[in-house]
């Protein structure tokens, strides 16, 4: 007697959302774990004596105008709300987590852009 071929059941929409939840939660927290790093590497030169000191005593930063501040302001505040709510709900929400990854890669985009500006300046 032949055995009829098990065909796999169709995921079901709880399936579907707690697969979701699972990857937007691992995204979410790489890229902050990600983020984090960035940032301890950025302050390595400050503590290391490899010669960098010197060439950031002679570079000044001068704004035009202080609405240049703004955007990275309002990403900075942004990152901090977002990242505290998903927190408190323990990465428990898809659509925070992914919120969370945006907001994130936005803001190492403009801290990238940031440190390229910088080695611009301490390569003159």
């Amino acid at each position: 007697m032949a055995k009829k071929p098990v065909t796999p059941s169709k995921p079901t929409p709880a399936d579907i959302q707690a697969k979701s939840i699972k990857i937007s939660r691992i995204a979410a927290r790489a890229v902050v774990r990600v983020l984090l790093f960035l940032i301890l590497m950025a302050f390595v030169p400050f503590f290391t004596n490899n010669g960098w000191q010197k060439q950031l005593d002679k570079v000044y930063i001068v704004l035009p105008n202080k609405w240049v501040l703004v955007y990275p302001a309002i990403v900075v505040i942004g990152f901090v709300s977002i990242f505290i709510v998903a927190v408190r709900q323990k990465f428990s929400k898809a659509d925070v987590n992914w919120l969370l990854v945006v907001s994130t890669l936005v803001l190492i985009a403009c801290g990238v852009t940031f440190a390229i500006r910088l080695s611009h300046l301490l390569a003159r």
